[in-house]
């Protein structure tokens, strides 16, 4: 989908449903961001105009009313999309939506965002762990990082991802036909100074 205001071109490169935000805290700390009741719709762009600029031009309608932006916003660390993030209640049945730069339709949510906003995966996702918790300066540890995944109902596999900066890792934890509510940890290690991340083993 792509727009163009008068001097602002802007491309909507993806669109994914959360139920967290995760934005640096002071500008370096991965934190998570979430609310009881809130899903987040978050749309990545690609755009000529700063993240401040290009989020307060583009929107979002949700059942012809506009979504608010979520409190908090994500930044990307690698800063090649501006990405913005719209709250969205789970006990409202989304039918219909609009995606809006300078007031100029782009189109609308893709259906499997919108199947995905009503009915998602019904999944708890603890608060991450990770050991340890200090490195000497200039020393090289691996990092274990540990995430909490409760299946609470039917549904697709969780992805658990994690981003510092310089490199990325994620595992799905599968939802396995047959078995009840169940818990599991997926664990990951990734050297502490962002090079190369494997699944533990």
């Amino acid at each position: 989908m792509t727009g163009s205001g008068a001097d602002a071109p802007v491309s909507v490169e993806s669109v994914s449903v959360a139920d967290f935000v995760i934005y640096p805290l002071a500008r370096v700390h991965p934190h998570v961001h979430r609310r009881p009741g809130i899903r987040y719709v978050v749309v990545s762009l690609t755009t000529s105009r700063s993240d401040r600029e290009a989020r307060d031009r583009f929107g979002l309608e949700l059942n012809g009313e506009e979504a608010p932006f979520a409190s908090r916003q994500p930044v990307p660390w690698e800063a090649s999309t501006t990405d913005v993030a719209f709250a969205a209640s789970k006990d409202t049945t989304h039918d219909s939506s609009r995606l809006s730069f300078d007031g100029e339709t782009l189109g609308a949510l893709p259906a499997d965002v919108i199947d995905r906003l009503n009915a998602p995966p019904v999944f708890e996702v603890g608060e991450p762990t990770v050991s340890p918790d200090e490195v000497a300066d200039g020393a090289t540890a691996i990092a274990t990082v540990e995430v909490d995944v409760r299946n609470v109902g039917d549904g697709e596999a969780a992805t658990v991802g994690l981003d510092w900066g310089s490199g990325r890792w994620s595992a799905d934890v599968p939802v396995v036909e047959g078995v009840g509510t169940g818990e599991g940890t997926a664990t990951g290690t990734a050297d502490a100074l962002g090079t190369d991340a494997l699944p533990s083993r």
